[in-house]
This record gives structure tokens, C-alpha cells and sequence, in this order.
């Protein structure tokens, strides 16, 4: 416990503090205020009012380039699973208000295929634009390719 902790290919363990920070191999725990990963493998918890470029399950107000199971007001550019308010460029299922990015949409607002290069993407909401599609703008349903 410190209030900055920076640990690399640290295996199983806990990180508990204002900023924590891993590199490489990861498994437990990390809880701060801000959490930092980098060239990641392994599954940590991680709980934080910011967590950026984690992996596994994290729970935090924002979540920025995390990948598996992102709980969050906002999670931008996460893949896996990605459920908050607002997800943004998520690759995936994105379950949220607002959504954007490819996989699978669920929310109100649902945007996807503004890129050519962009995935397929399957939206369910109240309102689901498609920006290159057959049908740019649909209600209860759309795809994108």
C-alpha cells in the first residue's frame, strides 16, 4: 500500500494505491484512484475512479483501452464486454445509453460505420445510425457493414 505503486511482471499479487501501475505479467488486485497498465497479460481486478490500458474485470468511472469486462460511466475504446452510461470506439458488446464502435450495441442511442474499415456491427436501441450503410438511420434495429 503506497501512494504510487509500479510493479512489472508481478504475477499474483495487490496493488493498492492513489496511482498503481503494471507492466507485463498481472493477477489480482489493483484499487486506486488511477490505474495504469502496460503491455498487459493476465486478468486483474481493478477498481478505480480512472483505469487505463487494463485488462480483465475493471470497475471505474472511466475506463480508456481496456480490455474484458469494463463497468464505467464512460468506456472508451474497450473490447470485450463494455457496460456504461456512454461507450465509445468499444469493439465487442457495448451495453450502455449511448454507444459507438463495432460488434454489438445495445443502448438508446447506438452509432457505428462511419469507417469502411470498421467491423460488422449489430445494433439494438431506440435510435441506431449507421453512417455507411444501406440504412443510415433505423428504429429498434440496425446492421452495419
Amino acid at each position: 500500500m503506497a501512494v504510487f505503486n509500479s510493479a512489472k511482471d508481478k504475477g499474483a499479487g495487490i496493488q493498492v494505491g492513489i496511482v498503481n501501475r503494471s507492466v507485463g505479467d498481472s493477477k489480482g488486485l489493483q484499487a486506486g484512484i488511477v490505474n495504469l497498465g502496460d503491455q498487459r497479460s493476465g486478468f486483474d481486478f481493478t477498481v478505480g475512479a480512472g483505469n487505463f490500458y487494463t485488462k480483465g474485470l475493471m470497475i471505474g468511472a472511466i475506463n480508456f483501452q481496456s480490455e474484458g469486462v469494463n463497468v464505467g460511466v464512460m468506456n472508451e475504446g474497450g473490447s470485450g464486454f463494455n457496460l456504461g452510461g456512454l461507450n465509445i470506439q468499444g469493439k465487442g458488446i457495448n451495453v450502455g445509453i449511448l454507444n459507438g464502435g463495432s460488434g454489438v450495441h445495445i443502448g438508446l442511442i447506438n452509432a457505428a460505420g462511419e469507417e469502411d474499415s470498421e467491423e460488422p456491427t449489430l445494433e439494438f436501441g431506440l435510435l441506431n445510425f449507421c453512417g455507411k450503410g444501406t440504412f443510415p438511420v433505423m428504429i429498434g434495429f440496425n446492421y452495419c457493414k
